[in-house]
């Protein structure tokens, strides 16, 4: 991706971001990282990382609709 305008190093950023985690959030549900959370009592901090979740993969569909509208082609 040709990064060029702010938004786009923004996006870029995000996605670079997600790929370095990407593994770690593959592997954890598979190894029982979450069974804790599975007795269906939601926590504060799981609620918190939850939206935090939401917000992080809003902006990134947000930026690659711009991105993708303006340039109207895949780099």
């Amino acid at each position: 991706m040709n990064a060029r305008t702010k938004a786009d190093k923004w996006l870029k950023s995000l996605i670079i971001i997600h790929e370095i985690f990407f593994f770690g959030y593959f592997i954890m549900p598979m190894t029982g990282g979450l069974s804790s959370m599975s007795n269906g009592t939601p926590s504060v901090g799981g609620v918190i990382v939850l939206e935090f979740w939401c917000v992080y993969f809003l902006s990134i569909g947000v930026l690659a609709y711009r991105h993708f509208r303006k340039d109207n082609k895949l780099d």
